[in-house]
């Protein structure tokens, strides 16, 4: 990341619980589509906001993430997702 021109890199001291902010239509089940993610591991959900247009709801999905590759990794799988509509 390129913060004041020089680039930067987010310091985390891992295992440490990681928040992902999910967008999905609003028809679809939100723990179907965190277990197709993280498989058996534990996690957390909320639910946030819901869109103008009532199409879309938000929701933030906390669990524990091991290391930098498994945080990426889990944001990609979530963005490969047919049912995310946009993760954050």
């Amino acid at each position: 990341m390129i913060i004041n021109g020089k680039e930067e890199h987010l310091k985390l001291e891992y295992p440490c619980d990681w928040e992902y902010r999910v967008m999905c239509l609003c028809n679809k089940d939100i723990e179907e589509i965190v277990v197709d993610v993280v498989k058996d591991r534990s996690f957390t959900q909320k639910k946030g906001n819901i869109s103008k247009t009532g199409k879309y709801q938000s929701y933030s999905i906390t669990l524990l993430v091991h290391n930098d590759d498994d945080r990426v990794g889990l944001f990609h799988l979530f963005k490969q997702h047919k049912d995310v509509a946009m993760i954050l």
